[in-house]
Parts: structure tokens; sequence; C-alpha cells
């Protein structure tokens, strides 16, 4: 996917107190208040000093209804508008991991601790992984649709499409850019890194590559366990090496989950 507009957050700084953002704000009695265009604004005129794109429209996971079962997975995607500078700019945030999930007031234990163990580490479950896609792909008609009204026959520039994620986040953005979502470019925060199993999991193609390879008879991704770790991750590095071409990892030291960049 090319583009010519810059991206509107341009820096490291904004692209983590934005993500950051996700993660929403306490008020008065502990209630879970999310991510908003004014946050958005504030924190752009903190960080740059002008003004950000004339328009800022906010998309969350809890006003896409899919029918499915709800698997934990939250997010948002920010759409940057403003016809008279040529922009018109979107931010997938997918969030990270949460301790507990307290959106509808009161506080459960979060689903993303069993997602980070069986999704991540294992490959057995993919739920949240395939809700972050229906929501992109939901948001990406609702721009269009708003685009094609407000631009009013106008020449606008197609949509240039940014991930960016932090814990988990970082974790469902790579993946989605490794499935083909078309980002121009992931920024992946002290990342909850895709492993070998999950990717085997959720991509019928690499785990064939893996059987034809490897020379073995897999029927499920648990058949992986058995063979030599370092060998899957070299073999998963050079079959994905050219579609990760345009991940960015941002790592930060004091961040509690510096570790896992480790494993990446």
């Amino acid at each position: 996917m090319v583009s010519g507009q810059k991206e509107v957050l341009n820096t490291e700084i904004l692209k983590a107190r934005v993500t950051k953002l996700e993660y929403g704000n306490g008020s008065e009695g502990g209630k879970f208040i999310s991510i908003s265009a004014e946050d958005i604004r504030r924190v752009y005129i903190e960080e740059t000093g002008s003004e950000p794109p004339q328009t800022i429209t906010v998309y969350k996971s809890d006003d896409f209804k899919n029918g499915r079962k709800d698997s934990g997975f939250d997010g948002t995607v920010i759409h940057f508008y403003d016809s008279s500078q040529g922009i018109n700019q979107s931010y997938t945030i997918p969030r990270g991991t949460e301790n507990t999930e307290s959106h509808g007031g009161g506080d459960l234990i979060s689903p993303d601790w069993v997602y980070n163990a069986l999704g991540i580490f294992t490959g057995k479950v993919s739920d949240q992984f395939e809700d972050a896609k229906a929501f992109d792909k939901w948001v990406d008609k609702e721009i269009n649709t708003f685009v094609k009204k407000e631009s009013k026959g106008e020449n606008v520039p197609s949509l240039r499409k940014i991930g960016m994620g932090h814990s988990l986040g970082g974790n469902h953005i790579q993946m989605m850019y490794l499935h083909g979502v078309k980002f121009d470019n992931v920024y992946a925060m002290n990342d909850a890194a895709p492993t070998v199993y999950q990717l085997a999991g959720t991509d019928s193609d690499f785990l064939d590559y893996i059987r034809d390879v490897f020379r073995i008879d897999i029927q499920k991704v648990e058949d992986l366990y058995a063979l030599d770790p370092k060998k899957l991750q070299s073999f998963a590095e050079f079959y994905y090496k050219s579609k990760g071409a345009n991940i960015h990892h941002i790592t930060s030291k004091e961040d509690i989950l510096y570790p896992l960049h480790l494993i990446r």
C-alpha cells in the first residue's frame, strides 16, 4: 500500500502517547473512560505545538457488533481527515493486555491473559486476532463512506493505514499485517511478539510449508512442539521476512514487558 501522505503521528513519542490513550482514563469511582478525539487533539498540540488535521474521528470496538461471542478484544481506529491538506489517514490501535475488564462496572478477570497463553505461546486459539481483523475491515468501510460523503466529488488521496500496538496489541497488529491487512507501516511497542506456533495456527500456507520442508506429517499445531524451536524460529523468520518489512519495533526498557522483546 503506497501513499504520499506523511504520517500525522510522525514521532515515536507521539505514537507512544496516543497508543497509551487506548488504555483509557480513570475517573471518580474508577469508571473506564475510553480514548476520545479531544484526548488525541490535546496530546498532538502538546507534542507539536500546532493543530492536528481538521477532523478526528474515533471508531471503537465496542460499537462493532459481529454476532460472535466476546473474545475480550478491544481496540480503536483513529481517522484523521483534512481535504485542504490532502490528509486521509487511519491508525489502528488494538489494546494491550489488561488485568481486569471493567467496562460495564465491576472488575472481572481479563481474558487477555488466557489469550496470551493459549493464543500467542501455544497457537491454540485465535479469536481475538480474528475479531481485530473483522473490526479493522468494518472501520475501513465506515471511513470510505465518510470520505465519499465529505469529499463531494473532490479528489482526495486514498486512505493511508498505519497500525500501532503495545503488549498484546503489538501482537495483534503484527499478526494482522502478516496476514494481509494492508498497513503502510506497523509500529509495535514492547510487543508480545508473534510465535511460530501462533503463526502456524492461523496461516495454513505456512503450516503446509513447514510440512514440506521438515518432511513431517503435522495434523495440528501441537505436533510442532516436538520440533527444534530454534530451527522453527529461523524458518519462520525466513518465510515472513519480506511480509514483515514494514514492521518497526519501539522498545522502552522501563516498560514491564521489556523482557518479552527478547523472544521476538
